[in-house]
């Protein structure tokens, strides 16, 4: 709705790091969201028991770095 605000929040892993820049790219579209979180998850509880797997910490600072970059 237009009249509200939202913040979006994403869990990065090594399956979805590789597409930062177009999780921001369909999310600027929006006018109504005020932020959006990207943080790379945290390996424990589901992620064991899925097999989702971490991304490494260079490797999501160089892809958020130029996910950012095309938000601004």
């Amino acid at each position: 709705d237009a009249c509200f605000n939202y913040i979006i929040r994403s869990t990065v892993c090594n399956e979805s790091v590789n597409m930062l820049s177009e999780i921001v790219d369909f999310f600027r579209g929006y006018k109504q969201i005020r932020l959006l979180s990207l943080q790379p998850v945290d390996v424990c509880g589901r992620c064991i028991t899925t097999g989702t797997t971490g991304v490494s910490g260079d490797k999501f600072v160089a892809l958020f770095t130029q996910a950012k970059d095309l938000a601004e």
